[in-house]
């Protein structure tokens, strides 16, 4: 009885393996939203106060946020 109980948890570890990078993908894909919506308010207010160095971090913050979203779409198409 218990190793069928195991054998079954065995043939559903690949799709839960599946299920998990699946919700990394998603995460890695919406964290990269945020980040870019992030450094567009940043950006947004910096340029209305003309700071520059908050420019800067505002533009940085919405480079890394796509740089994030392009590498959750890609592992993506890997896996």
């Amino acid at each position: 009885m218990v190793l069928a109980q195991q054998l079954i948890l065995a043939a559903d570890t690949p799709q839960m393996l599946t299920d998990v990078l699946d919700l990394l993908k998603q995460f890695a894909i919406i964290g990269g939203m945020v980040m870019i919506v992030w450094g567009a308010i940043i950006t947004g207010s910096a340029m209305r106060e003309q700071e520059g160095p908050q420019i800067t971090k505002g533009v940085w913050t919405i480079v890394g946020g796509a740089l994030i979203c392009a590498a959750g779409v890609l592992f993506s198409t890997v896996v």
